[in-house]
């Protein structure tokens, strides 16, 4: 009922957002003031901000992947948005959230609730069934197995971080891991090649946990003395490590550690098209896009800010 009642509140959208932009974009970025999104179109170096599609409320957060995803309305409640390359923009309410995480290719996604359950929607791009709420405690962290289309959750207790799965084909079960004693998870990161990798904000460490990842010791992998801005997968077997204050991102990979300089400091790490771009600043319009460029050398460059008049 919460659905179909939502469905019919908002089922002109469609019919009145329409933004036809001739191309595939690179990724959207959330326009609070326009109550929208708004693609980045071009290619990497010469990127802007194309034409809005708007939607009828306020956004409190956003994620598109290949043109589907999900938003957050400020009143708490997550809808899927899709036909953003189309003709119009369709929009189908899920469930009450305080939060969510999308994986890279769009097709699952995790829901908090407001009540602090954990809610898992598979096949995003089509029917976006949604599970069943499930207690799973303070949320750390999450990542997705995007090969198994499972959602790994770290929850904290006391001290401890306790490592749980949510997988597609089992949408009821929220199944136990591993525990890791004594360790403050802030943020993880699973690789298909290289296993998973978990940042302990309390020690400023990035440890991997090889897969098996249920099993086996902690290693670590990088000591920081600064606060961890963002971390993700720009690979599937390598992670970039990016911290506060500092110009330089840290990359992993199996042949060792290496390092990019970027012109300012990254404020965070998203992987807008794996193996292809990832975005170091909030995607937003309000202030310069900071990009990576993994095919042109690891080049990073700004999309200007978008004019009000755009």
């Amino acid at each position: 009922m919460f659905v179909a009642a939502l469905l019919l509140a908002i089922s002109a959208v469609s019919a009145t957002a329409q933004v036809r932009i001739g191309m595939t974009p690179l990724g959207y970025a959330l326009d609070e003031t326009a109550h929208g999104l708004r693609p980045l179109i071009g290619t990497p170096g010469s990127a802007y901000f194309g034409p809005v599609a708007p939607l009828p409320f306020p956004i409190a957060q956003a994620a598109v992947r290949n043109g589907v995803g999900l938003v957050l309305s400020e009143e708490g409640v997550a809808h899927r948005v899709s036909g953003l390359e189309g003709d119009g923009v369709n929009l189908l309410a899920l469930s009450p959230a305080r939060r969510f995480w999308v994986d890279t290719s769009g097709t699952l996604a995790l829901l908090e609730t407001p009540e602090g359950d954990v809610r898992l929607v598979r096949n995003l791009r089509s029917d976006a069934m949604l599970g069943p709420a499930l207690r799973a405690g303070t949320i750390a962290a999450v990542s997705f197995m995007e090969s198994d289309s499972c959602a790994l959750v770290a929850v904290r207790q006391d001290r401890d971080s306790m490592l749980h799965r949510l997988c597609a084909d089992r949408l009821g079960e929220l199944t136990w891991l591993r525990t890791l004693p004594d360790t403050s998870v802030s943020a993880m990161v699973h690789t298909r090649g290289a296993g998973l990798f978990v940042h302990d904000g309390e020690r400023r460490q990035l440890l991997r946990l090889r897969t098996p990842i249920g099993s086996g010791t902690p290693e670590l992998v990088h000591q920081s003395t600064g606060v961890l801005a963002g971390l993700t997968a720009a690979g599937p077997d390598e992670v970039w490590a990016a911290f506060e204050d500092n110009v330089k991102i840290v990359i992993w990979a199996d042949g060792g550690t290496s390092f990019v300089d970027l012109p300012t400091p990254a404020r965070q790490l998203t992987t807008l098209a794996p193996n292809r771009l990832i975005a170091c600043t909030p995607l937003g319009v309000d202030e310069p896009l900071l990009l990576v460029d993994l095919l042109q050398d690891r080049a990073a460059f700004f999309v200007p800010v978008l004019r009000s008049s755009e």
